[in-house]
């Protein structure tokens, strides 16, 4: 063993990775590379053919060489191949995604010990939670809920709460998983903070957040921390992709932005203070746009959301005081 691979070790370590662990990881990796290429190699029209079994076949064994996130994300492509519109885009950009994945692997030397830890979540390495507990804490400070999102993936449910820090690096998601059944609701909703000691999961803010078991919960009297402008805004997006290349969403809060529906193109629009266009909203459901123009039309907003993949997924608006879920 080589004093480089060494070295990788004992940083791996660290994330309670041993070296059998991560021989595995790679073999799995290698497998992952050797099958983006061969798609590309035989064109989508061969994965299209068979894209089920495929996707499966490769997804199977990435499970198996302990990359779980790797292969939930390709088995989210099956059900669009052939199907959705320009699915072909969608599937060459996981795959590139994936590609860039697999090349951060390779070189770990280069990477900070947050990146390291955001690229073995990303590759669906499990932290426990008592070692999140044990990591030293971010400040005490208040946090907001800005966002709730639940579904189910495959039997097993989920409910995603989005938080904001005082301070705009301070900002991240909490995730509760309850195979079979809904996961039961809580005491948090949209609009309500907590002054509260929050651990950080690897990979650095805004990431994923673990939160104390119990906090005392009161509702929010001023708005959230937020950007003035959307140029202020997308510079911090440009800053956490140079940090956390990973990252497939990004919070977003910004205002005064004003709403109005385009009627020539039959969809909404944010504008800024300027009148000038900034990014069409997508929301959560088919109705979250028509909540957000009700409340909103002609009136200046300050919005939270997520930036994923393009999109911009809007969970929440200040308006009149205080936060209105959409």
């Amino acid at each position: 063993m080589t004093s480089v691979e060494s070295l990788a070790l004992e940083r791996l370590e660290q994330f309670k990775i041993n070296e059998q662990r991560w021989i595995n990881m790679q073999s799995g990796i290698d497998l992952l590379e050797r099958w983006l290429e061969d798609q590309l190699v035989y064109g989508l029209a061969a994965l299209e053919s068979d894209a089920d079994t495929r996707i499966e076949a490769i997804a199977a064994q990435l499970v198996d060489n302990h990359l779980p996130g790797a292969a939930s994300s390709l088995r989210k492509l099956a059900p669009l191949i052939g199907i959705e519109k320009e699915w072909e885009q969608a599937v060459l950009k996981e795959f590139g995604y994936w590609h860039v994945m697999a090349r951060m692997s390779r070189k770990l030397k280069q990477l900070s010990d947050d990146q390291l830890g955001g690229l073995l979540l990303t590759l669906g390495h499990r932290f426990r939670k008592t070692d999140i507990l044990a990591s030293d804490p971010l400040p005490e400070q208040y946090w907001t809920c800005v966002g709730l999102e639940e579904g189910d993936d495959q039997n097993v449910y989920y409910r995603r709460t989005y938080w904001r820090g005082a301070i705009a690096e301070h900002a991240g998601v909490q995730l509760v998983f309850q195979y079979g059944a809904p996961v039961p609701l809580g005491q948090t909703e949209v609009g309500t903070s907590s002054k509260m000691t929050i651990h950080a999961y690897p990979g650095g803010l805004p990431g994923r957040l673990e939160l104390p078991d119990q906090i005392a919960i009161s509702s929010k009297e001023a708005c959230p921390h937020h950007f003035a402008t959307w140029q202020a805004q997308q510079d911090a997006n440009e800053a956490i992709l140079i940090r956390q290349p990973w990252s497939r969403s990004i919070p977003v809060a910004v205002g005064p932005l004003t709403v109005r529906f385009d009627e020539s193109r039959e969809s909404l629009h944010l504008l800024d203070v300027k009148g000038e266009e900034v990014i069409q909203p997508c929301g959560k459901t088919d109705d979250a746009s028509w909540t957000l123009l009700s409340l909103a039309a002609k009136t200046p907003v300050t919005v939270f959301g997520q930036f994923e993949m393009g999109n911009l997924m809007l969970h929440s608006v200040w308006l009149g005081e205080r936060l209105h879920a959409l």
